[in-house]
């Protein structure tokens, strides 16, 4: 609970370390979603990119891929960068090859992220 009151560098180390924490002992997974999800109110963009590919990396629930999903649309209306958009489209479309149902239904906000104008 005290990780959200961290700078970003730690915060996406403590993401990183969840992974190969995770991926050494797949039976602590449970222990780490929650700070995952606190990790998601993060001010930094970077963190919650890191958030998303984290927890999509760590479970396949449909719940887990609707928030990361959400995280990348969120992205996407946010950032002005082209480049960035790019880059969280290119995750979208990994999801959407392994999680099609799922992403189906936020056909729309991923639309609706795209038209907007970000005026930064």
């Amino acid at each position: 609970e005290q990780v959200s009151n961290w700078s970003d560098i730690l915060q996406l180390v403590v993401l990183e370390l969840i992974r190969k924490i995770v991926r050494a002992n797949p039976f602590e997974k449970s222990r780490y979603i929650r700070c995952i999800l606190t990790l998601f109110s993060s001010e930094s963009n970077a963190v919650v990119y890191e958030c998303a590919s984290v927890l999509v990396a760590l479970s396949s629930s449909a719940t887990a891929i609707r928030a990361a999903a959400n995280s990348y649309t969120q992205l996407l209306s946010s950032q002005s960068d082209n480049n960035i958009k790019l880059i969280v489209l290119e995750r979208l479309q990994d999801l959407k090859r392994q999680h099609s149902k799922v992403l189906q239904e936020m056909v729309m906000d991923i639309i609706r992220a795209l038209s907007s104008a970000n005026l930064d």
